[in-house]
């Protein structure tokens, strides 16, 4: 299983790359693309490649694929559960 979160973190490292250098790393890009692809054995993997390549294909890489992938995430500070604990306790009488 490591070595699928090591490959994913690689894909996602170089579609990052990307749109801050492309030109010197399109090839690479293609190469890790088309193996990934024809990699069928995790389907995380294959599915995320997918979705990368299918957003990379759309032509405008400023905007949405970049915005998909490079977004950040945001920190959870509070759960639902800790808000709503008059709903909870309603719930559970």
């Amino acid at each position: 299983e490591n070595d699928v979160e090591v490959k994913i973190a690689l894909l996602t490292a170089t579609v990052k790359v990307f749109f801050k250098r492309a030109p010197e790393c399109v090839d690479m890009l293609k190469v890790l693309l088309t193996n990934v692809l024809n990699d069928t054995s995790d389907t995380d993997l294959h599915d995320r490649s997918l979705l990368y390549y299918r957003l990379l294909q759309q032509g405008n890489i400023g905007n949405v694929a970049a915005k998909v992938i490079g977004s950040g995430k945001d920190v959870v500070t509070t759960f639902t559960e800790e808000r709503a604990s008059g709903m909870k306790q309603k719930l559970f009488e």
